[in-house]
């Protein structure tokens, strides 16, 4: 039986695995986390469209937590969430700028729409 996760189980266990700052678990044996981690950012860009805005801030909270150089799915992101910008919350845009910055990606259209968002919100 193959492993399904949903949209929702992506981002939470991306998160989880962040919050348990899994890449010092690697030491345990056997485990490699940066192979699971992979795996889930490579299901995380085939589900995009089912993501809500917290799932999306919470995926690139992980990644940029786990320090995960993933452009593509990055990329995709940060397309997703310039066309939904008005959808997320303040704290969830934070989350999303201060993954950006963490990890050193540089994405204007995203930045400007932030900002928009912000200013609008003020």
């Amino acid at each position: 039986r193959r492993f399904k996760p949903t949209a929702r189980g992506l981002a939470n266990t991306l998160w989880a695995l962040a919050k348990l700052k899994v890449h010092f678990l690697a030491r345990s044996g056997d485990f490699n986390p940066h192979g699971l981690v992979e795996k889930m950012c490579a299901l995380s860009s085939a589900k995009e469209e089912d993501f809500n805005p917290q799932d999306r801030a919470n995926i690139m909270w992980a990644l940029a937590t786990l320090k995960v150089q993933n452009p593509d799915l990055v990329e995709i992101l940060c397309s997703v969430c310039v066309r939904k910008a008005g959808d997320f919350t303040p704290q969830a845009l934070s989350n999303i700028m201060w993954a950006l910055a963490t990890l050193k990606v540089l994405n204007p259209d995203l930045v400007h729409m932030v900002c928009s968002v912000c200013l609008g919100k003020v």
